[in-house]
C-alpha cells in the first residue's frame, strides 16, 4: 500500500510528483483516503457490466468476491481494473479492463453493459480470485490469485482512435508461482520501498504480498507445512518460478493470509527503513500481527491481537496514518492501535489498550488525516475510533438495523470527510440492503454518525434488457473506489457498477434548476469565484458534474453538451422527488430565455478569449 495521506504521499508514496493521481496509490484494500471530492449527492449509473467477481447469480459458480477496482491512467486513458471470474470461459479467474468513459459515446447504462477492453484469463478454474488488481507506474498490472502473482505490461497495449478503441493483448511479464502454489484467501499485493543494505540513501521498489508458503516449522522438525510467509518482489524483473528478493516467515500456526499488506515507515530510525504490517488469522494463541523490515533486515516483530480458538487475528488490513501509527481491527471486536517505534524487544509497542467496539471486525478501518478512524462490525454498527490521543477512544456509531454479517473491504474516505461504504444485504430476504451509503466524519448530541447525502442512499436497479431481467442488486462484500471525478466505483458478487456524481447540479442543492445555469457559467469562468460560493461549500467534484462530454476534462468543450443535456435533465432532485417535501419548491419553469443567453454568452467569451 501506498498512503495518500498528503504527508506520506509527499515523502515516499508518490512516485511521479508531476502527477497529483498517483495510480499505484489508488485503491488497495488498506488505501482508504483520496485528496478529491466525493458525491455530494446520491449519484447516478454511469456504467456497468457483469465483469465484477462472480459476474453471475448461478448459484454453481465459484465464489469471487472480496477484492475491489484499481482505477488508473494508462498511456493517458483513463481505465478501471476488476478481478473476477469470466462465465464465459469456465468461471477462470480473469482481470478485466474497462475504459472509465465507455467507448460508444451513446452508450445508455439502462440498456446494456458496458464493453470490456480486454478479459485476461488468470489461473486455472480451481484457482479462486479475491484480490485487487495493482497499478504500477510503468503501466505494468499485478494481481494475486489463491496461488500465484502475476504481472502483465499494458504499456503497449492500448490503442485510441475517436470512433473505436482496442487493446492488444498485454504479455505476461512475470508470475510468482511455488511449486505448492502460494496460498492466499482474500490477499492483495502492495507496492512499497525497502533500504538498500550497505547504501544509506538507496530505496527500490518492492511488491509485497502475504500468502502461505510450503516449509519446515521454524524449529525445524516435522514435515512441510504451509506457514504464513511475507515476500518481497522485484516489479520489474522477477522472472521464472521464485522471483523474490527475501521472504520473511510469520506465524508458526495454521493461518490465513487474506490482507493486503501495508508499507509505512518507522519513527526514530537513522536508517530511515520502513515497516512492513501483515494480519494473520487461525487457531494459534499468539503472533497475529506482524511489522517486517522492507529490507528484511531482522526477524518480524510481532503483536497479539486477542481472542482465542478461531477468532484469532485479522481479516482486516493494517490502515496507516500520516506518521505510520497503525490501527488494525481484530476479529475479537476489538481495535488495536500501535506506534510506529521499533520496540526494544520483539513484540510490537501497542500505543494503548484495544478498543472494544463490539462483534467481529473483518474490514478495514479507514483513516481521515485528523487522525478519526471509521469502520464496520459485523454485527449492525458503524464506528468512528479517535485516535488523536494517548489512547483510543469510540466516538460515535450508526446502526444500520440489520445483521450484515461477514463485512469485508474498505471504506472509500475524501476530502470533504465523507465516507462511502457498500452493504452487503447478507440474507436473501433483504435484497434492498445491497446498496451505497454516505457518512460523515462527525457525529450528532448523540453521538450518532451522520448521513452525508441527506438521508439518500444508492440502492442498484433492476432492468430489463431485451425482455430478461438483469438484477444489480447483489451482495456487496470489496471495498469502495474512487477516482479522481468523485466517481465511486463499487463491485459485488456479479457485477461492476461506475457511480457518478450527480451530474449539472453545480450549485450542489440537489436538484437541477435554474440557480445551476449560473452557476456553471461561474465554474467554467471564475472557478476560484465558484469554489467559494459552491464548491468547497457543498464539496461539488467540478469534473465530476461537468464534464459532459467524458473528455476527462471540464471546459468549454462541455458547453454544447450542457446545452442539449440539462433542459432533459432539469427537475431531477437527489434528495428526493418533487413533491416528496425535499427540493419540490425547486420545480418551477425553465427561464428558457435566460439559459439561452446564457450559452451565447459563455461562447462568445471563450471565443473572445
Amino acid at each position: 500500500m501506498i498512503v495518500l495521506l498528503a504527508s506520506a504521499a509527499a515523502s515516499w508514496g508518490q512516485l511521479d510528483a508531476n502527477d497529483p493521481w498517483p495510480k499505484e496509490s489508488h485503491n488497495e484494500r488498506n488505501t482508504c483516503y483520496a485528496p478529491k471530492y466525493g458525491p455530494h449527492a446520491v449519484p447516478t449509473l454511469h456504467w456497468w457490466s457483469k465483469a465484477g467477481y462472480g459476474a453471475t447469480t448461478d448459484a454453481n459458480a465459484p465464489p469471487a468476491w472480496r477484492g475491489g477496482a484499481a482505477i488508473a491512467k494508462i498511456q493517458g486513458v483513463r481505465c478501471v481494473f476488476v478481478c473476477g471470474r469470466d462465465p464465459d470461459n469456465s468461471y477462470i479467474p480473469t482481470l478485466y479492463a474497462f475504459r472509465f468513459y465507455p467507448c460508444d459515446a451513446a452508450y445508455d447504462p439502462t440498456m446494456t453493459e458496458a464493453p470490456a477492453l480486454a478479459k485476461i484469463a488468470l489461473a486455472p478454474a480451481t484457482e479462486q480470485i479475491n484480490s485487487t488488481p495493482l497499478i504500477l507506474p510503468s503501466d505494468r498490472i499485478v494481481v494475486q490469485t489463491t496461488k500465484r502473482v502475476l504481472c502483465y505490461d499494458f504499456s503497449n497495449a492500448l490503442t485510441f482512435n475517436p470512433n473505436n478503441c482496442a487493446l492488444q493483448s498485454p504479455p505476461l511479464i512475470w508470475q510468482y508461482y511455488p511449486t505448492d502454489g502460494f496460498v492466499s484467501e482474500a490477499a492483495s499485493p502492495a507496492l512499497g520501498y525497502a533500504n538498500n543494505q550497505g547504501e544509506p540513501g538507496m530505496r527500490t521498489s518492492h511488491i509485497f504480498v502475504a500468502g502461505n508458503l510450503k516449509r519446515l516449522p521454524e524449529d525445524g522438525g516435522g514435515a512441510l507445512e504451509h506457514r504464513a510467509t511475507l515476500v518481497a518482489l522485484d516489479p520489474l524483473t522477477g522472472t521464472g518460478q521464485n522471483p523474490f528478493v527475501w521472504q520473511a516467515n510469520l506465524d508458526d500456526g495454521f493461518t490465513q493470509a487474506a490482507v493486503t499488506p501495508a508499507i509505512g515507515p518507522i519513527d526514530g530510525d537513522s536508517a530511515l527503513r520502513n515497516f512492513v504490517y501483515v494480519a494473520t488469522f487461525g487457531n494459534s494463541s499468539t503472533r497475529n500481527f506482524f511489522a517486517c523490515y522492507s529490507d528484511n533486515s531482522a526477524a518480524p516483530l510481532w503483536a497479539d491481537l486477542g481472542g482465542t480458538g478461531e477468532i484469532n487475528g485479522s481479516f482486516a488490513s493494517a490502515s496507516i496514518h500520516g506518521n505510520g501509527d497503525v490501527i488494525i481491527p481484530g476479529d475479537d471486536g476489538e481495535v488495536h492501535a500501535f506506534d510506529n517505534v521499533i520496540p526494544a524487544g520483539s513484540q510490537l509497542t501497542e500505543r494503548a489498550a484495544e478498543r472494544t467496539v463490539g462483534e467481529h471486525c473483518s474490514a478495514t478501518a479507514g483513516v481521515f488525516p485528523d487522525r478519526h478512524c471509521v469502520l464496520w462490525e459485523e454485527g449492525n454498527a458503524l464506528n468512528r475510533i479517535d485516535d488523536t490521543g494517548p489512547t483510543i477512544e469510540l466516538a460515535g456509531s450508526r446502526s444500520l438495523q440489520f445483521k450484515e454479517r461477514w463485512v469485508h473491504g474498505a471504506p472509500a474516505l475524501d476530502a470533504t470527510n465523507n465516507w462511502y461504504v457498500n452493504t452487503l444485504g447478507q440474507l436473501s430476504a433483504y435484497p434492498d440492503y445491497r446498496k451505497v451509503m454516505a457518512f460523515r466524519n462527525a457525529i450528532d448530541g448523540s453521538s450518532t454518525i451522520l448521513k452525508a447525502w441527506q438521508g439518500g442512499e444508492y440502492i442498484p436497479p433492476q432492468l430489463t434488457i431485451g425482455g430478461q431481467t438483469v438484477n444489480l442488486r447483489q451482495k456487496f462484500e470489496g471495498q469502495v473506489a474512487m477516482d479522481e471525478d468523485g466517481t465511486l466505483v463499487v463491485c459485488n458478487r456479479g457485477y461492476v457498477l461506475a457511480l457518478n456524481p450527480f451530474a449539472f447540479d453545480f450549485s450542489g442543492n440537489g436538484v437541477i434548476d435554474d440557480e445551476d445555469i449560473d452557476a456553471f457559467a461561474l465554474a467554467l469562468t471564475a472557478e476560484p469565484l465558484w469554489r467559494t460560493g459552491y464548491g468547497d461549500a457543498f464539496g461539488v467534484n467540478r469534473l465530476g458534474v461537468g464534464d459532459c462530454n467524458h473528455d476527462g476534462v471540464f471546459d468549454a468543450l462541455d458547453i454544447d453538451c450542457f446545452e442539449s443535456r440539462f433542459p432533459v435533465a432539469y427537475g431531477r432532485c437527489a434528495y428526493g422527488a418533487p413533491g416528496d417535501g425535499e427540493g419540490a419548491d425547486r420545480q418551477d419553469e425553465m427561464d428558457w430565455d435566460r439559459f439561452l443567453e446564457t450559452m451565447t454568452w459563455l461562447r462568445n467569451y471563450f471565443d473572445s478569449h
